[in-house]
């Protein structure tokens, strides 16, 4: 049993054997992802215990508070407001669906199933437009309100059953933040060249200047030759600033402990790589927000995930049938009816 199978199935009086068992598949598998070598770091898997607790339960919290799975079908579109409001029309919602590669692959491996559970992503927007409403009993046109507007539907993640595709939300959880670190480490080494060649540049100016040499630029440069002694101070200066920043950055074995900080301070914040917020609103049907009570309430995820750029993403857990599945545009569960 792996990580995440375990991962969702913790009961109370579960020896703590088991969560040691988990705590240290977790670190190895951030080692393997991030840097084989963090292995080496003295006391690794006792050190990172801490940080891995904090992300699992996070990641098991997170994923626990999240809608139940709707029913994603024509029929569901008339009857469930947050369906509505995510597809402009009933058709659409078997045609974005039936779309998704992942979705299509899962029918072809599993004969027998007869739905899939997925996450439906989409790009979504909050834009202010001007609309009809009652202020104080009068009846305004130009009244600011909130409009919702969602778009590029993407199915992601499937699973036979509600556990099974909860498990691989996790999954993906987990390997943000390591990805995500991974990008951090790639940062610095990046600002470790670039000081590298700086420290470099530096060092060939100040051996000059000390020599009393010069260049062609120095020669042609407008004003006056600045005073060496002077001009031998300022890039002392800046040399030592650039060793201080390259110290700080690490080098040999410093370095492999850096790395290991930045892992263990991804995994002690993991809100900050990713936060997944229920919103819950009341719309009418032009999906505008309605703030005295009226309206249909809909409810939905907020994805924050902490890219470069940033990404933000609204989505819904869905359950799509066999019957609904449309290959070039035909929906087989109507062929089999008509026939």
């Amino acid at each position: 049993m792996g990580l995440f199978d375990r991962l969702f199935e913790r009961k109370r009086g579960r020896p703590e054997a088991d969560e040691g068992d988990i705590v240290q598949f977790a670190a190895e598998r951030a080692a393997e992802i991030v840097d084989p070598r963090l292995k080496l770091v003295p006391r690794y898997v006792e050190r990172l215990r801490p940080a891995l607790e904090t992300t699992i339960e996070y990641i098991r919290a997170t994923v626990a508070g999240l809608g139940a799975p709707r029913e994603a079908s024509a029929a569901a579109w008339s009857t469930d407001p947050t369906i509505r409001a995510v597809f402009a029309r009933a058709d659409d919602v078997a045609a974005v669906v039936s779309r998704a590669r992942e979705v299509q692959k899962f029918f072809r491996q599993n004969a027998a199933a007869s739905e899939v559970f997925a996450t439906l992503g989409m790009a979504f927007e909050e834009r202010t437009v001007l609309a009809p409403a009652l202020v104080d009993g009068v009846l305004r046109q130009d009244v600011a309100r909130t409009q919702l507007s969602f778009g590029d539907h993407r199915v992601a993640v499937v699973g036979a059953t509600e556990l099974e595709f909860r498990r691989a939300i996790g999954h993906l959880m987990f390997n943000q933040y390591l990805l995500n670190t991974a990008a951090r480490l790639a940062g610095q080494d990046k600002q470790r060249k670039d000081l590298t060649v700086t420290r470099s540049l530096l060092r060939a100016k100040l051996r000059m200047l000390q020599g009393r040499e010069a260049t062609l630029a120095d020669e042609l440069a407008d004003g006056e030759s600045a005073d060496p002694v002077a001009a031998i101070a300022d890039l002392e200066r800046q040399l030592e600033r650039t060793d201080e920043a390259f110290e700080d950055l690490g080098g040999g074995v410093d370095a492999l402990e850096k790395e290991f900080e930045i892992l263990a301070q991804t995994l002690s914040h993991p809100g900050q790589s990713v936060e997944i917020a229920e919103r819950r609103l009341r719309i009418d049907h032009y999906n505008t927000v309605q703030t005295d009570g009226g309206g249909d309430e809909i409810e939905f995820s907020v994805l924050r995930i902490a890219t470069d750029p940033p990404r933000t993403r609204a989505a819904i857990l869905v359950r799509f049938a066999r019957t609904d599945l449309r290959a070039g545009g035909l929906n087989f569960g109507a062929a089999e009816r008509a026939l």
